[in-house]
């Protein structure tokens, strides 16, 4: 038994793995089969206390004289990766390869999903139905909105939006209990849960998994295997058993069909209005990219601390009236949270959302004022993912990065603009935002000095500009070198 004493020994004495016969010839020239070594996937090795062996062992070499592997020759070549981290645990080995795969936050996925916004536009329209197609769609509603709470209410007891599990799990269950919807609503339903789910977890994150499992709005939402539109005649399934309902629609606003003249039909959302009687769609249309880089020029666009954004053309967003209703609002803040009562949690509440809503409209407006401007097919920001990681460094530039991001979301603005370029066929990039705010766009001098506060000066070539123009050309240079 030798040296493990509660195990039986090895077929071929590999439990030796790391005491000899490993280093055989190990400064001889050999041909390596190249091969990625999972411990977890991996076949199973012939040999007595594999996993101690390995754990004592540098992964840094060639082997020949390796364990024989089930149903393989006796000759074994492998190749172990460097930089191989292990972890023991008592009945599991984990390997690692640093650098094979990276988990990223949530807000750098968001990042890094405004690049492949896809661009749709939705046109809410009145619906004139008879009094029979209201009963219609009004039962349909009530059953899919049961539906809808039921997913609402699995996603939040087993904390998933895992698409795939909500089907397996519930799609049998639901075809069961409502029969009288046609299958498509059940794939509709789920997919509208998960979003909603997903939504509510990212708008609050104290309160995650907690929606409400209900609804009394009645809207029902349709795809293309449950809806048609030819013309101005719309048809939408309703319950088993009746036929599909056809609407005339009013006709699309000129200024729409304009503006969006390749337009395709891709969802549509159906509301009943309370009165019991009327309704209206709202149709989401699917915009073609038409973006070709070259016919316009390349936008750079700074987030700064003194205007709200600065663009390589020298335009600017200014914010000195945002930042004074921001004072107030926090000064209004201070004031009732030391009060602390209940009325001032009230007005606290009412507060917040204000405050909310006027951050939301000032980023809309920016936002679409960056979107159109003309001759333009690429709009560029820093990626500013990373910031808040670099303060915590307790540098200067870190410090007043993070100061700024405190100060405004940027990330909806930037948000805001993708999906409102994306409309008009510009295209939206993310560059790298290390020392664009320090380097001179006239030489290339980068030091941290030549910038104060609101001007630029650079110490080697006196270069003067305004900081966030500087800034913004600086991004505008980047990004054409990053599209090549």
């Amino acid at each position: 038994m030798g040296e493990y004493p509660d195990r039986a020994d090895g077929f071929d004495g590999s439990g030796d793995f790391c005491r000899g016969s490993l280093w055989a010839g190990g400064d001889e020239h050999v041909d390596m089969v190249g091969h990625d070594f999972y411990l977890l996937q991996c076949p199973p090795v012939c040999g007595a206390g594999f996993g101690y062996d390995v754990a004592t062992c540098y992964f840094d070499f060639p082997g020949e004289n390796l364990a024989p592997v089930f149903g393989t020759e006796n000759d074994v070549i492998a190749k172990f990766i460097d930089l191989v981290t292990i972890s023991l645990h008592v009945h599991k080995t984990y390997v690692s390869i640093r650098g094979m795969s990276t988990v990223k936050s949530k807000t750098a996925q968001r990042r890094e999903s405004i690049v492949n916004t896809i661009p749709q536009r939705t046109l809410a329209l009145s619906l004139d139905i008879t009094p029979e197609q209201y009963e219609i769609f009004d039962g349909l509603a009530e059953s899919y909105n049961r539906m809808w709470g039921s997913l609402v209410s699995w996603c939040n007891n087993n904390h998933s939006v895992n698409r795939t599990r909500m089907q397996k799990e519930n799609y049998a269950r639901l075809r069961a209990e409502y029969p009288e919807l046609p299958s498509q609503f059940v794939c509709i339903a789920m997919r509208d849960a998960a979003g909603a789910v997903r939504s509510w977890n990212s708008n609050h994150p104290k309160r995650q998994w907690n929606l409400k499992a209900s609804r009394k709005k009645k809207t029902i939402n349709y795809d293309l295997r449950v809806m048609s539109l030819r013309g101005n005649l719309l048809s939408l399934s309703a319950t088993r058993g009746e036929k599909r309902q056809r609407i005339l629609l009013p006709d699309v606003p000129d200024w729409f069909d304009r503006r969006y003249p390749e337009r395709s039909l891709n969802a549509a959302k159906l509301v009943l209005n309370p009165d019991g009687h009327s309704a209206s769609i709202m149709l989401i249309y699917r915009l073609p990219q038409s973006v070709l880089v070259g016919q316009g020029d390349v936008l750079g666009v700074d987030l700064g601390q003194h205007s709200l954004a600065t663009d390589s053309r020298g335009g600017e967003i200014s914010y000195s009236h945002m930042q004074g209703v921001k004072r107030r609002y926090a000064h209004n803040r201070k004031t009732l949270q030391e009060k602390g009562t209940r009325s001032a949690h009230r007005r606290l509440k009412a507060m917040r959302h204000r405050e909310e809503r006027f951050i939301r409209d000032t980023n809309h407006r920016a936002s679409k004022q960056l979107a159109n401007t003309p001759n333009v097919s690429v709009i560029a920001f820093e990626d500013l993912t990373y910031i808040r990681r670099q303060a915590r460094k307790g540098t200067k530039t870190g410090r007043m990065r993070r100061n700024m991001l405190n100060q405004w979301p940027f990330s909806q603005l930037q948000e805001f603009t993708a999906y409102k370029a994306a409309q008009n066929g510009v295209m939206t990039i993310m560059i790298d935002p290390a020392y664009t705010s320090q380097k001179c766009n006239h030489c290339g001098y980068v030091d941290a000095k030549n910038r104060d506060h609101a001007r630029f000066d650079c110490l080697r070539c006196g270069h003067s500009d305004n900081a966030d123009h500087n800034a913004a050309l600086n991004i505008r240079d980047r990004a054409i070198q990053n599209l090549g």
